[in-house]
């Protein structure tokens, strides 16, 4: 039985009104569906900022809550 949560290969775009609100979602998405090892993912962002951003929120550790900081 296939799981119902996972997300199929391919191009997906997020839109949001807040970059918070953006990282949160990539974050989370990231978590529940790891990619294997050795195998890279790409992000297209707006600039090396915001990349540097991204990077550093997704080598973040969980909180004990689950609630992640922005």
């Amino acid at each position: 039985m296939a799981d119902s949560t996972a997300i199929e290969p391919g191009f997906h775009a997020i839109h949001a009104n807040h970059l918070e609100d953006l990282r949160r979602a990539v974050v989370y998405i990231c978590r529940q569906n790891p990619m294997p090892p050795l195998q890279s993912e790409t992000f297209l962002v707006q600039s090396n900022g915001i990349a540097q951003w991204l990077k550093l929120a997704l080598a973040e550790k969980r909180t004990e809550d689950g609630v992640e900081g922005g």
